[in-house]
């Protein structure tokens, strides 16, 4: 199983890289959002770190995209330019079978974190709340809270608050699929 994961995690990065950017292109708020959790559904299989950075981007460009102060603002094009020549790197070092040696948290979630700090008038920190918002989907998946905030670098006390109100644990997806079902799931997803 371990082998397979390993590819499972290889072709799922480069399937959601490819998803991501175009979904980013496109502005397609609905495709980003399902690639975040897709991604993070991933993770509860896999338990893989880029997955889980690819994750919180794809929930963080969402989440930039659905403001307006952001995509009208004068820097919003370079930063366009910027993300989509990392995810064109990315991609390239995917399809070759490389580590990703965390260039999605130095390159993508740097340049989103100084969108967001230069624009944010009512959203406050995207990548923390990306990171809130993940790993309590993987906890609700099955993962501990501590595990699901290791893989997210989400803040244990946050996650949980965020879980007890959103009562995510409670949801129909978290109790109705087994892991051999999940993975099936993903396997479809990646074709």
């Amino acid at each position: 199983m371990a082998y397979e994961n390993v590819v499972l995690s290889r072709e799922a990065k480069k399937g959601f890289v490819e998803r991501m950017k175009k979904a980013f292109v496109e502005d397609d708020i609905v495709g980003l959002k399902e690639i975040s959790n897709e991604a993070i559904e991933s993770v509860a299989l896999v338990e893989d770190k880029d997955l889980v950075d690819i994750s919180l981007i794809a929930y963080s460009l969402y989440k930039l995209i659905s403001k307006p102060h952001y995509t009208e603002g004068r820097s919003w094009a370079m930063f366009v330019d910027d993300v989509l020549d990392d995810l064109d790197e990315v991609h390239a070092l995917v399809r070759a079978g490389k580590d990703l040696h965390g260039i999605l948290e130095e390159d993508i979630m740097r340049d989103i974190a100084i969108m967001d700090e230069s624009y944010s008038n009512y959203l406050k920190d995207v990548l923390y709340k990306a990171r809130i918002k993940q790993a309590s989907r993987l906890y609700a998946l099955g993962l501990s809270l501590n595990r699901a905030v290791a893989l997210t670098g989400a803040d244990k006390f946050k996650v949980a608050a965020y879980v007890g109100t959103t009562r995510i644990h409670d949801r129909p997806f978290t109790q109705t699929k087994s892991v051999k079902e999940r993975l099936g799931y993903v396997r479809e997803v990646l074709g």
